[in-house]
């Protein structure tokens, strides 16, 4: 703009001296040229400005890849967490696989399943509640930590006249039975004498 300006003082400058129509058109056609060269160099310089603003733009950070955070929860499957290691789940203690391929198909509540840190403590019936296993009773009776202890003379829960000898994991036939079986230690069936 301000070169077309200055071309134009400079042709009415002329012509106020005294010009022909010749000059004066000679002129107009001269200061048009010049507007339009001016306007297509500013136009240029504003893509250049443009062109120049975007390269000097900061580039968006590059994603960053996911960390794996062992004991997160899954994102939609409830109880199920982030194992050690990357790319695979673990369930909460007492809960197993709907389908072990697929852990967003969930889990579901295992009673008398085993707890993975506490071997003598088993899932309840009560979605979320644990026991001690046959023969062990709490440590303390808030229960805060799972600890459990070898409780001799103790009755099992599912064998009658069967009850916790003195060695941990050891049961005997009460007093006035014997065993069926007594070379089996998986048979819990007893007989009174």
């Amino acid at each position: 703009m301000k070169l077309h300006h200055a071309f134009l003082v400079a042709t009415m400058s002329l012509c106020l001296g005294g010009c022909n129509k010749a000059t004066a058109v000679a002129g107009a056609k001269f200061v048009g040229a010049a507007f339009a060269t001016a306007v297509a160099e500013q136009a240029a310089t504003k893509v250049v400005e443009q062109v120049d603003l975007s390269l000097q733009a900061p580039h968006p950070p590059e994603a960053a890849e996911p960390t794996w955070n062992p004991g997160s929860p899954h994102p939609s499957a409830a109880h199920v967490f982030a194992s050690q290691t990357p790319g695979t789940w673990v369930t909460k203690a007492g809960y197993a696989w709907n389908n072990p391929a697929n852990a967003a198909e969930g889990v579901q509540w295992q009673p008398r399943a085993r707890h993975p840190q506490h071997a003598a403590v088993l899932a309840s019936a009560q979605e979320g509640n644990f026991v001690p296993a046959a023969g062990y009773n709490w440590v303390d009776a808030a229960n805060s930590d799972l600890r459990v202890v070898w409780q001799p003379g103790q009755k099992h829960p599912n064998f009658e006249h069967v009850i916790a000898a003195d060695g941990e994991g050891q049961w005997r036939a009460e007093e006035g039975f014997r065993w069926v079986a007594p070379d089996d230690a998986t048979n819990f069936a007893v007989v009174a004498l």
